[in-house]
C-alpha cells in the first residue's frame, strides 16, 4: 500500500497530540505528569496545577475531532492520489487538510493563551527564562554527546538524570551504563 508523506506526518501529529495529553486517574499509562519542578520553579499553587491539567484536557477533547478529520481526508488523499483523480480534486483535499492544520494550530494557540493567563507577572517572567532554556534543548544534546557537559545531579525538586539519561535522552545514543563510573565531579 502506498503511503505518502502526509499520511506519515498525519500519524506523527496524531501519535504527538496523544502522547501529550494523558488521561487522568489512570496509573502508569495515562496519569498525569508529575509537576513539582516547574511548580517549584514557576511557584504554581496547587489550584493554578489543577486550572493547567484541566485545559490541556479541554485542548484535547477540542482538537480530538479535528485529529480525526484529518485522518479521514488523508485516507480520502491517498485513496484519489492512487485512483489517479484530477488535480483539482487533490489539490481541494490538500487545501482541506491544510485548513485543518491550521485550526489545529489555532486551538492550542489559545489553548496556550489561556495556559499563560493563569500566571502571574513573575511567573511569566520566569517561564520566559525557561522557554529560552528549552530553546537550547538540542544543542545540549549535543554537547552531551560529545562528552561535554558532565551530567546534572537530582535537585531538591528530582531533577537531573532520569531513565534515559544513559542514552543521553535519546534511543539510538550511548552514554555511561549500569556498572560504570559516576561522572567527574568539578
Amino acid at each position: 500500500m502506498k503511503y505518502s508523506i502526509m499520511t506519515m506526518i498525519a500519524a506523527a501529529l496524531a501519535c504527538t497530540l496523544s502522547a501529550q495529553w494523558p488521561a487522568p486517574g489512570r496509573p502508569g499509562q495515562g496519569a498525569l505528569p508529575t509537576t513539582a519542578d516547574v511548580q517549584s520553579y514557576l511557584a504554581l499553587t496547587d489550584a493554578q496545577v489543577q486550572s493547567l491539567h484541566q485545559l490541556r484536557l479541554d485542548e484535547r477533547q477540542a482538537v480530538s475531532p479535528l485529529m480525526q478529520q484529518m485522518m479521514q481526508k488523508q485516507q480520502n488523499l491517498n485513496t484519489q492520489e492512487a485512483a489517479g483523480a484530477s488535480a483539482a480534486a487533490v489539490g481541494q483535499l490538500v487545501l482541506d487538510l491544510q485548513a485543518i492544520r491550521t485550526s489545529i494550530s489555532t486551538t492550542a494557540s489559545n489553548y496556550r493563551t489561556q495556559a499563560v493567563n493563569l500566571l502571574t507577572a513573575d511567573q511569566r517572567t520566569k517561564l520566559q527564562a525557561l522557554e529560552a532554556a528549552a530553546a537550547l534543548r538540542p544543542a545540549i544534546a549535543e554537547a552531551s554527546g560529545l562528552g561535554l557537559l558532565t551530567q546534572s545531579q537530582p535537585g531538591p525538586a528530582g531533577g537531573g538524570p532520569g531513565p534515559n539519561w544513559r542514552h543521553g535522552g535519546r534511543r539510538g545514543s550511548f552514554g555511561p551504563g549500569p556498572g560504570a563510573p559516576p561522572p567527574p565531579q568539578n
